[in-house]
């Protein structure tokens, strides 16, 4: 269990879990109440403060762009991870990244392919997959390998940071061929002392996780 193997993600990693189960579900009202029972401090705060309405404004928000960094954009990409299937047509001109719904990737994965490993990003609201260039940045698309810097750590050895010294955006990339039974979304939570690497180095995530980090 990926709570046992990372004991210093493991409340992460437990509150994934119960959101991830019961996301399909979910509701504003449901939502709060889930958050307030087993949230982590921050986000049990808010949900004593947030009703219903708050929680649909914040759906809004993080559609739109508005707001998809506060504490508070958590409630919105949770709810809009619920509906996907019934948005997608109205989001789809919103972005390039994502070809169905126009979201950024939240993690990357490399894949065995021919003699060689492929880049498929996962995207973050609807988890649909995409290969992308290994040569490119994932944020900004700058072209040139030799500005994509890449960090792993011994104790995680199934994960890297890709970076990019052009826009100065990571995003954590799972290399299948050592964990091929890693689920990319669950397992890039595992991932923190990759994230500590990168914003100490003065890299900002691409898309914060679900878990807000």
């Amino acid at each position: 269990m990926l709570a046992e193997r990372y004991p210093e993600s493991a409340e992460a990693l437990i509150f994934y879990g119960v959101v991830a189960s019961s996301q399909k579900q979910a509701s504003p009202e449901r939502l709060l109440e889930l958050v307030a029972a087993k949230g982590p401090e921050l986000l049990r705060s808010l949900a004593t403060e947030l009703d219903a309405a708050a929680c649909l404004d914040a759906l809004e928000a993080y559609e739109t762009g508005a707001d998809r960094d506060s504490p508070r954009s958590f409630f919105g990409r949770v709810l809009l991870q619920a509906r996907t299937g019934l948005e997608r047509d109205a989001v789809r001109e919103r972005g390039r990244d994502c070809p169905l719904c126009g979201h950024k990737p939240q993690v990357g994965c490399l894949v065995p392919e021919g003699d060689g490993t492929a880049l498929v990003l996962s995207c973050s609201v609807c988890f649909s997959e995409w290969r992308h260039s290994r040569e490119s940045c994932p944020s900004c698309r700058e072209p040139s390998s030799a500005k994509l810097v890449h960090y792993h750590a011994p104790e995680i050895d199934h994960l890297e940071v890709l970076a990019c010294d052009t826009c100065r955006v990571y995003v954590n990339v799972i290399r299948a061929a050592s964990a091929p039974d890693a689920v990319p979304d669950v397992d890039e939570i595992t991932a923190l002392p990759l994230d500590v690497w990168a914003a100490e180095n003065g890299y900002r995530k691409l898309v914060r996780n679900l878990v807000g980090i």
